[in-house]
């Protein structure tokens, strides 16, 4: 019987000896392997969902194309028609797949829109809709080869998939800061099939423990566009005049660092019920994890503002990558706050 599946941990890999060419040669691997196909009026009597748990399409031309769902582009259908994807798969995991179809089939009844459909080999990578602007990975490396100074810069971490990529790039020069071994550097990151905007954003990178942090704030957003109406032409202008403003954000960096070294990392941080609080009330984070963050600042770091930032990039190490790009993003919240 069918079971949908969540993917394992998307981790960030190091690339030690990556470089982006190699980049560049994995995502056309990728693509080869990826074709695109539109649905025009959706509805149950040219899209099915099948006895397998993936769903039978047919297009203009008359083709029939039979695909299996991964859990993301589930999710996507499910969310599309209304459903919740929590119920489509419990009723797939369990084996009642009849329940699924039931509820999927009668909801396209009235569908009638475009679906634009993103497939790999026989699965389906992504349900969207026809306003979906295609400017994939490929397209993204090709402008980051061209646009960066790669003279400057070195890959320190990737996630490259069908669904998702993530590059680290990482200046050379460390921070003329004392007993800091932090790097300046820029976080890209983008989805062919939704998951993520395409954005690019200064960030931190603290080499020993490759704890990273990501400035949304005063500037830090380099490049920012949804995939509707993008283009890699206009990503290459975008990036190309963001980036006048790395030296910049890269001096403000260092003025934020010696603060937050300098700074308590809470008033309530005396009383260790209040403080938990406090970072649970920052990171969302549970109070096992939250109290792991506190270890970390007596065991490893400090005390104080810096300590607490580097607390909660290292416990952002053990989660999924969105997850670990939110805490990030919310560490560097607190260093410019």
């Amino acid at each position: 019987m069918a079971e949908i599946t969540t993917k394992m941990k998307e981790a960030l890999s190091d690339c030690y000896n990556c470089d982006i060419q190699i980049l560049i040669n994995r995502s056309n691997e990728i693509a080869s392997q990826c074709k695109d196909y539109m649905v025009v009026k959706a509805n149950n009597s040219n899209v099915r969902f099948n006895e397998s748990a993936g769903l039978t399409f047919m297009l203009s031309n008359g083709e029939v194309k039979n695909l299996g769902l991964t859990h993301y582009s589930l999710s996507q259908l499910s969310t599309k028609l209304g459903i919740p994807t929590r119920y489509i798969e419990k009723c797939v995991n369990s084996g009642r797949i009849d329940l699924a179809q039931d509820n999927i089939n009668s909801w396209l009844e009235d569908y009638n829109k475009d679906l634009f459909i993103r497939g790999y080999n026989d699965q389906i990578r992504g349900v969207l809709s026809s306003k979906y602007s295609v400017c994939d990975s490929p397209e993204i490396l090709k402008v980051v080869d061209d646009a960066v100074d790669l003279s400057n810069y070195k890959v320190k971490g990737s996630f490259l998939n069908e669904e998702r990529l993530h590059l680290r790039l990482i200046g050379k020069e460390m921070l003329p800061i004392d007993e800091e071994d932090l790097f300046a550097g820029l976080f890209i990151d983008s989805s062919d099939v939704g998951r993520s905007i395409l954005t690019v954003k200064f960030g931190i990178y603290k080499q020993v423990c490759t704890n990273g942090l990501v400035i949304a704030k005063s500037g830090g957003v380099l490049f920012e566009q949804k995939h509707i109406g993008i283009t890699a032409e206009e990503f290459h202008k975008g990036l190309t005049n963001s980036l006048k403003t790395v030296d910049e954000l890269t001096e403000h960096a260092i003025e934020w660092v010696e603060y937050a070294k300098n700074c308590k990392a809470h008033n309530t941080m005396e009383n260790t019920e209040e403080f938990l609080a406090y970072i649970r009330q920052q990171t969302n984070l549970s109070e096992e994890n939250a109290n792991k963050v506190i270890y970390l600042m007596k065991d490893r770091y400090d005390m104080s503002r810096w300590g607490l930032i580097n607390g909660i990039t290292e416990v952002a190490q053990d989660f999924t990558l969105e997850r670990r790009l939110e805490l990030e993003r919310m560490a560097g919240n607190l260093l410019v706050a």
